[in-house]
């Protein structure tokens, strides 16, 4: 406490051109350690100028309008080796797939995100009303 502490990063996004703003060490459920930078100023980008509207469904997670689907049950490939961990009570492992399911999620969603807002400048969500699902045979 009250040290500097000096690490060594892969600038990977060329953050020498930024200044930097905010830095967080961050350690996750596998003792992985992670640096979150923010910087005062980020070049702005041009967004499309199409517009799309987004399905959140039961069957997939999103669907646009242009039809792309977000679908998160890719990650279900996972359920042998996670149960058969858990069966062999080997926690590190189980650490291990859990994280890898969410890390394909998130980067999953990032990818279908970042397209939508990438390509399109308004965005619509589609609302849905729960009355419609107790009243029929999806409840």
């Amino acid at each position: 406490k009250g040290q500097k502490l000096i690490i060594d990063v892969f600038d990977s996004y060329n953050l020498s051109l930024y200044q930097i703003n905010t830095l967080e060490i961050v350690q996750d459920s596998r003792n992985h350690w992670y640096a979150c930078i923010t910087v005062k100023e980020f070049p702005k980008t041009v967004c499309g100028t199409s517009q799309v509207g987004i399905d959140l469904g039961c069957k997939d997670a999103a669907v646009s309008s242009e039809g792309d689907q977000l679908q998160i049950k890719v990650t279900h490939q996972y359920a042998e080796k996670l149960a058969s961990a858990q069966r062999a009570k080997n926690k590190k492992r189980v650490k291990a797939i859990h994280a890898k399911i969410k890390n394909t999620r998130q980067d999953m969603i990032h990818k279908f995100t970042s397209k939508l807002v990438k390509a399109n400048n308004l965005i619509v969500v589609g609302k849905i009303k729960s009355n419609s699902f107790t009243s029929s045979k999806l409840a």
